[in-house]
């Protein structure tokens, strides 16, 4: 699996609820860009699994992925309602 697979595949399964599994793919020190929560993997585990339980019905839409050796950039679309 590249680094862009297990990046959307990590998102996804974030978006599905599946946070535990999602972590499982990738490196436990990873850095994140989501300007809601401290850079830290763990602060966004923690908001995920949040978002998780309070939207049980969020969709992931992935717009655009680009990866630069280690780096990877994934713009995408989450909609945790129909409205």
């Amino acid at each position: 699996m590249s680094n862009k697979d297990i990046a959307i595949s990590f998102l996804q399964d974030a978006a599905a609820g599946k946070v535990d599994a999602a972590y499982s793919k990738v490196a436990p020190n990873f850095r994140h860009h989501n300007p809601h929560f401290p850079g830290d993997a763990d602060s966004l585990k923690a908001g995920m699994a949040q978002a998780a339980a309070m939207f049980p019905n969020t969709t992931h839409e992935v717009q655009h992925v680009f990866e630069d050796g280690d780096l990877v950039a994934v713009h995408s679309r989450v909609q945790h309602a129909p409205n």
